[in-house]
């Protein structure tokens, strides 16, 4: 089913998602933070500055820290090639090409092909062994989780989201409290009116 996806998984094609990936999460959360700030504006009036301007600065943050990872991605995607042309002056009818095997024929690859590429470390996530480097822990792990994490706090602290799942939870917890069939008082049986013992 997805064996197709190989062809589609080139370098213009990463670069064209990246792209595309760090702008749409770029305009979701500027959005977020246009409308917390209008919240902040219109409904958090008297409070102190820390609780008033709390959500919008860690909505603000959150931005920074979400697009870091995205922008390395970008950054890669730029810089992390580094491609050196033919020189026609100096050789007019060079040629590219691959050998199978050192010392093995050579295999020209086609006129059309001009630039000979390599890549070069310009915030690689990976290191050569496949673990994560230096700028993947910092960006990938630790930018983007904390990203997230005071995301969901300036977003949950803006619309107030625990208080108001505290008062619907005592809400539902007093309905069924008064719905519930009430215990007979001390000395009757159930449904029987209290007798008067000294008549």
């Amino acid at each position: 089913m997805f064996s197709g996806l190989a062809s589609i998984n080139t370098p213009a094609t990463r670069s064209f998602t990246h792209s595309l990936t760090w702008g749409i999460n770029f305009a979701v959360i500027t959005n977020m933070l246009q409308f917390v700030f209008a919240k902040t504006k219109r409904t958090r009036q008297g409070m102190s500055f820390c609780r008033k301007w709390g959500p919008f600065y860690c909505i603000f943050f959150a931005l920074f820290l979400m697009m870091a990872d995205l922008t390395r991605h970008l950054v890669n995607d730029a810089w992390g090639t580094d491609c050196t042309s033919l020189d026609r002056d100096a050789f007019p009818n060079s040629v590219l090409g691959f050998q199978d095997s050192p010392g093995g024929p050579f295999h020209p690859v086609g006129s059309e092909y001009e630039k000979y590429c390599r890549s070069v470390d310009a915030g690689s996530e990976y290191t050569s062994t496949g673990a994560l480097s230096v700028y993947g822990w910092v960006f990938t792990i630790f930018c983007t989780w904390s990203g997230f994490a005071l995301l969901f706090v300036g977003i949950f602290w803006a619309l107030s989201l625990p208080q108001k799942v505290a008062a619907q939870w005592r809400a539902i917890r007093g309905a069924r409290a008064r719905a519930a069939p009430q215990p007979p008082a001390p000395g009757r049986r159930g449904g029987e009116p209290l007798m008067d013992t000294a008549a």
